[in-house]
Parts: structure tokens; sequence; C-alpha cells
């Protein structure tokens, strides 16, 4: 019977933070003084918040943060500095293996000037795919679809991938339907299917390109689906009522 080493556990811990740290997301952005034009904001208190947890950091020299890793959901993003009037974005979406980007002009505070507040706060700028190839379903586009029911259908939308006359295999850049490969939450679909109702999605990414390596030796593409997590389903339970 082989030993489990000190060296090995340590392997095994070294691969599984990798692979947890690829399903993650993160919020960056640029702050900066709103009375004088560009002028960027060094040390304003950036953190945000999500089912009661927070995480923050500070706006470097030329005014950016940077704040991850985090779980994809939806977040409250603050910032705040001592003379300026503290600025709050919500329902920021952080979406694995993209950075949303949320930048913010802060005014000179005046004696009684409330907190300013955005509510269902769209990123300013569009979400970047850290590999290139990548085209993303996101959970708004998900929810207001008319081919949630039918999501090869949906994902044919895309210019690299088209459907079949069959209504069921892919052909992603010109590849063989066998060689497009299905994951779920990280777990690989052994038929090929997606298997699960269209309400469960959270977001669906199609890798045409620059696949990453924890997909495997894929010749084709790779579709990987993400479900809704706890705080997304009894935040639409909440709504609903």
């Amino acid at each position: 019977m082989k030993k489990f080493t000190p060296f090995a556990a340590t392997v095994l811990l070294y691969f599984n933070t990798l692979s947890l740290f690829a399903q993650m997301g993160e919020i960056r952005g640029k702050i900066i003084d709103k009375d004088n034009g560009k002028t960027p904001l060094p040390g304003v208190n950036v953190y945000v918040e999500r089912a009661g947890k927070q995480i923050g950091t500070f706006t470097d020299e030329k005014g950016n943060y940077v704040i991850k890793p985090l779980e994809p959901g939806m977040y409250k993003v603050q910032m705040s500095m001592m003379g300026y009037q503290s600025v709050v974005k919500e329902n920021v979406q952080v979406t694995s293996d993209q950075i949303a980007f949320v930048d913010a002009s802060l005014t000179e505070q005046t004696i009684g000037l409330p907190t300013l507040v955005v509510t269902d706060y769209e990123a300013e700028k569009p979400l970047l795919n850290k590999e290139g190839g990548l085209n993303v379903i996101s959970p708004k586009e998900l929810k207001n679809t008319a081919l949630l029911r039918e999501p090869k259908a949906l994902l044919a939308t895309f210019s690299d991938v088209k459907l079949a006359p069959n209504g069921k295999d892919l052909y992603i850049r010109g590849a063989r339907p066998t060689s497009t490969v299905y994951f779920i939450d990280g777990v690989k679909s052994i038929d090929g299917e997606i298997n699960i109702p269209g309400s469960a999605m959270s977001n669906i990414k199609v890798y045409t390109g620059g696949i990453p390596a924890r997909y495997g030796d894929v010749t084709g593409g790779v579709v990987a689906v993400e479900t809704k997590g706890y705080f997304d389903v009894l935040k639409e339970y909440n709504l609903s009522k």
C-alpha cells in the first residue's frame, strides 16, 4: 500500500487551490476627482460586500484598485475617502474568469451631502475576458432570452457557432460536433449534452479559441455551464414573493 506523503498532500492542495482560483472573478477600476476632471485619487477606501461579507483595498497612486479573488455573484461596491462624498454601486455582477470594471468619480464633500447610491449598476466597460476566444451569456441575458429551453440554439447566436439541421449538434469554428466538450460546474458531461433545466443556469461560456488548460486537450470548442448558487436562488425567491 502506497503512503500518502506530505509532499503528495502539498501537491494536491496546490492543484485544488489553482482549480478554486480558476473559478473566481474580480472587480477593478479607476477613481478620479470629479471636479478636476481626470485627476486620479490615491488612497480611496474601496470595499465590496456580498451576503454580509466584506473585502476591501485602497487605490494606488494612479487611482487604480483591484479586488480579487471573488466568488461569482452580485456585489455592492462602496468607495469612500475623507473630504469626498461616498459612492455606492449596487448589483455589480461578478462572473468567474472575468473582470468587472467599476470606475467612479468622487465629489468633494459638502456638509450634509448624502452618500450617492447607484442601483442596478452595469459595468461601465464590457467585461474583459481573461482568455481569448471566449463568448459569455450572462445571467441577465439568460433571464430575458426566449431560447432558455433550447440552450444549443442559444449558443448558435454566436458567429463562430453553428447548429446542425438536427437541432442537436454544434459546430464550433468548423470542427466536428464530437470535438466539442461540455462541462457543468467544472464536471465533464459524459453524453455531450446540457442535461439541466434552463432555469438552473447562471451563465454559459463558449470557448472557440484559447481554451484554458484546465479543460484538457480539446480539438474543437468548450461549452462551460455554471449553475445558480444558493444566494442566486434565494434572491430570486425573495423577489418573487
